[in-house]
């Protein structure tokens, strides 16, 4: 078996230890991260700390596969699982001066995952505002879900 490569940046570590503080440094105070879940990005270091906040709560298990650099970009892919459903996921890291990430985009798939991470996150990200929003959140994405999970199953029988 191959020894891991090092990483390309220390996001990655920061991420896998959950050091908020060292995520902080990394962020540029105007850092943008484009969503798979939402049209609308996160803007801000604020809005883009929380959201990892919860996104480490909810994700289980992140193995990295890929962590490559080409000048002020780079791109990590991963496996993970939400809730025991596995996921595969991209990310892509744009930097600036001073090697601080200025955007960030996210990638997920199967179909069935991004659902059950959609439901997972926004009712964390409700939840800190109020249990009353995180439940409308699990009520409003749980038909999403559903229709997911039967189309992974039935998709496959009538395409293949």
């Amino acid at each position: 078996m191959q020894a891991e490569a090092a990483a390309t940046h220390p996001f990655r570590e920061t991420f896998t230890e959950r050091d908020f503080a060292a995520m902080r440094e990394l962020l540029h105070p105007d850092v943008v991260l484009n969503s798979p879940i939402l049209s609308t990005p996160f803007v801000g270091r604020e809005a883009v700390l929380e959201l990892f906040e919860v996104i480490t709560e909810t994700l289980e298990d992140v193995r990295y596969t890929v962590d490559m650099r080409d000048g002020d970009v780079i791109f990590y892919s991963w496996h993970t699982r939400v809730r025991g459903t596995e996921m595969q996921g991209a990310d892509i890291l744009r930097l600036g001066d001073g090697g601080r990430i200025v955007e960030f985009t996210v990638f997920f798939r199967p179909l069935k995952g991004i659902t059950v991470l959609a439901s997972a996150l926004g009712k964390g990200l409700a939840r800190r505002r109020s249990p009353a929003r995180a439940m409308l959140v699990g009520a409003a994405s749980a038909p999403m879900i559903a229709l997911s999970r039967a189309s992974d199953s039935l998709a496959p029988r009538l395409v293949k």
